[in-house]
């Protein structure tokens, strides 16, 4: 979705400082293009948005090359903090093992919440755009109107970082809290649903082992798989990411034991899936680089 021109600008400085982060050497700065997936969402839904560059490599948000600058109901414009941070000065801009030229050109980014909670906070009309020249997206937010969608939201909202947070990172054990809401967000048959259920398939996709290293937990396909979201009219971002995690975790199982609980079922499901991707849909799940996008 392509939104009418913004008029309303950051700091020139600024601008010209991330600009020039984002332009490489020798280059011409190549043009950004920002979508998301849908126009409206409801207070608490993550938004999955889609930077694509018709020129040079598309920096992850966390990379800092540039940055996603917002302007909510009331103002004023505000620059978005991802929870998370990479560091990329080790790679001296060289292309990494296994990097796609065409897919780098792409990145997904996940806004849900940032270093002091939720994004999106309050209903009403956000304009998105980039330092970097690119378009400006329009997107509303609007509180929950169906019984199912407000008994869904009074659930996340007991604890609105924690579950921002657990979404971002699309699970994470760790996080109690969150992830306890996130399970009853994707057993309440509400608008939250679906991307809780993505998080809980994630979440099972990948081995846990706590932070203070006396925890951990093996990831399990059959769990993953019951949990898995496919349907692309709903959004292609979920079941593309789905489609990593899960071929991440089949690869592991396989590797550990050809005969893990899950696998052949997990490996079907897969084969039929990417088997249905479009051209750009192939190229977009080829994004996902661990190097680059968390």
């Amino acid at each position: 979705m392509r939104a009418r021109a913004f008029p309303y600008r950051l700091g020139l400085s600024l601008v010209a400082v991330l600009g020039l982060c984002f332009s490489q050497p020798g280059a011409e700065a190549g043009r950004l293009s920002l979508s998301a997936e849908r126009g409206s969402y409801l207070l608490g839904e993550p938004v999955y948005l889609r930077i694509q560059s018709d020129i040079n490599p598309v920096p992850a948000l966390e990379e800092g090359a540039f940055a996603l600058v917002i302007l909510g109901p009331g103002g004023p414009e505000r620059i978005y903090r991802p929870p998370l941070r990479l560091r990329t000065a080790g790679s001296g801009g060289r292309r990494l093992p296994g990097m796609d030229s065409a897919a780098e050109r792409i990145r997904f980014a996940r806004i849900i919440c940032e270093e002091d909670g939720l994004v999106f906070r309050k209903p009403g009309r956000y304009r998105l755009r980039l330092s970097a020249l690119s378009d400006t997206l329009s997107i509303v937010f609007q509180a929950p109107a169906t019984e199912a969608d407000k008994k869904a939201y009074a659930v996340l909202s007991r604890n609105p970082g924690e579950y921002g947070l657990a979404m971002y990172l699309e699970g994470g054990d760790q996080l109690k809290e969150g992830m306890a809401i996130i399970s009853e967000l994707a057993a309440s048959q509400s608008a939250y649903t679906r991307a809780a259920s993505f998080v809980l398939a994630s979440d099972w996709s990948q081995d846990f082992i706590a932070y203070s290293g006396t925890g951990t937990r093996s990831l399990d396909l059959q769990k993953a798989l019951a949990w898995s979201q496919w349907d692309r009219n709903a959004g292609i971002y979920i079941p593309l990411r789905n489609a990593y995690r899960l071929q991440a975790a089949v690869e592991q199982a396989r590797r550990q034991s050809r005969s893990a609980p899950g696998l052949q079922a997990a490996r079907s499901k897969l084969q039929g899936f990417l088997a249905s991707l479009s051209p750009e849909e192939r190229l977009w799940l080829r994004s996902f680089q661990p190097s680059a996008n968390p």
